[in-house]
């Protein structure tokens, strides 16, 4: 997965020798094993890197998954997996929406903060 531009100077130095070393322990295969939510047939992903993906038929391309909750500075590969695109992305998804409302109301209110605005939390009640 591209690392976005803020969380750049995060990662650490040997980053690139991190991923080189998960490469050798997955066999260039994806290590899922159904952290992304779903039920691989013999209980592991099938995408092989630089073949055809067994489900989306693009070609794949593991990336370096850090399991929830481990820190982006974290050193140790013990807690990170070679995923295929797919796996990367169904794993993230959750986190990756938590992190889009957020700065989605971040923005929100900037807007009203610039604009001169109070925004109010409203309770409904029934």
């Amino acid at each position: 997965m591209p690392i976005r531009p803020e969380n750049r100077a995060r990662y650490p130095k040997q980053w690139r020798q991190m991923v080189a070393r998960a490469a050798r322990r997955s066999g260039g295969r994806c290590e899922c094993d159904g952290k992304c939510g779903t039920e691989h047939e013999g209980g592991r992903c099938a995408a092989i890197n630089g073949e055809p993906h067994p489900v989306t038929a693009s070609i794949v391309v593991l990336t370096l998954a850090h399991e929830h909750g481990v820190l982006l500075e974290e050193t140790s590969i013990d807690r990170m997996f070679h995923a295929c695109q797919l796996c990367h992305n169904r794993y993230d998804a959750p986190m990756r929406a938590a992190g889009l409302r957020e700065r989605r109301e971040q923005e929100r209110r900037r807007i009203l903060d610039k604009a001169g605005q109070l925004a109010f939390e409203v309770e409904l009640r029934r």
